[in-house]
C-alpha cells in the first residue's frame, strides 16, 4: 500500500518533463536546427558565388564582343574607292587617306591644263568645271576674280595654252593633303596674233574626298593662286 508521501513521489517522478525541454522549448532539436541554418546559408553563399561568376562572364563576352563590332565598324568605314578619270587608262585603287603618287601628279596637270588652256568659245565652262573642285568659299571668290577676265577673253578672242614645266608637291603615302607648287609657261595668242610667252607660278591645296558622279578627280581645292615670275 503506498502512503500519501509515497503517491506524491510517484506522481512528481510521471509529471517530470523528458530531458533537454524546458517548458515548450525542445533543445534536443537545435543541433539539428543549426546544422539546417548551415547548409542553407552555405547554399546561398554558392548561388551567390554563382550568380556573380556569371555576371562577369557575361560583362567579360559583352565588353569583347562590344570591342570587335567597333574595330569591325572602323574598317568598314575605310572604303576603298576606284578611281577612273577620263584621260587615264586603267583604274587606280585608293582610300580616303591615301591615294598613289601618279595620280596626284596627273590630277595636278589636269588642274593646270583647265585653269590655263582656254578658247574664246569654252573659257566660262572651262573655268566653271575648274572652280566646281573647290571648296565654296573659295569658289565664289574665284569665280568673282575672273569674271572680267573671262568676258575680255570672250570679247577679243584671247586664247592660252599653258604647260607646266616643272611640278612639285609632299607625298608620303599615308597624308591625304597636299600641297602644290607648279611653274608653267604660258602662251597668249588673240585671234591669230601671237602676244608671247610668260612665266607664272602656281600653288594649290589638294585634299582627297570621295568620289563624285560629275568629277574626274577625288580632290577638293582649299587653296589656289597664279601669279606672273
Amino acid at each position: 500500500m503506498l502512503n500519501a508521501i509515497d503517491k506524491g513521489i510517484k506522481a512528481a517522478e510521471l509529471s517530470k518533463p523528458p530531458a533537454g525541454v524546458y517548458g515548450e522549448v525542445d533543445l534536443r532539436v537545435l543541433p539539428k536546427f543549426v546544422s539546417y541554418k548551415a547548409a542553407t546559408m552555405k547554399e546561398k553563399i554558392n548561388l551567390h558565388f554563382l550568380i556573380i561568376l556569371i555576371g562577369a562572364a557575361w560583362l567579360s563576352t559583352f565588353v569583347i564582343q562590344n570591342n570587335r563590332i567597333e574595330f569591325w565598324q572602323s574598317k568598314f568605314r575605310e572604303k576603298e574607292f576606284i578611281l577612273v578619270p577620263s584621260k587615264i587608262v586603267g583604274h587606280t585603287p585608293a582610300t580616303p587617306q591615301s591615294v598613289p603618287k601618279s595620280y596626284v601628279k596627273s590630277a595636278i596637270k589636269s588642274f593646270i591644263q583647265m585653269a590655263g588652256t582656254t578658247t574664246p568659245s569654252g573659257i566660262r565652262d572651262q573655268l566653271g568645271r575648274f572652280a566646281s573642285y573647290m571648296e565654296p568659299k573659295l569658289r565664289s571668290n574665284f569665280l568673282a576674280d575672273v569674271d572680267e577676265w573671262v568676258s575680255l577673253a570672250e570679247k577679243k578672242g584671247i586664247y592660252e595654252q599653258v604647260e607646266p614645266t616643272k611640278i612639285e608637291f609632299p607625298y608620303d603615302g599615308k597624308s591625304g593633303v597636299f600641297k602644290v607648287k607648279a611653274i608653267i609657261r604660258r602662251d597668249r595668242r588673240e585671234n591669230a596674233e601671237f602676244l608671247g610667252t610668260a612665266v607664272e607660278k602656281i600653288e594649290m591645296t589638294l585634299i582627297v574626298q570621295q568620289p563624285k558622279p560629275d568629277q574626274e578627280w577625288t580632290f577638293q581645292i582649299n587653296n589656289f593662286s597664279r601669279k606672273p615670275i
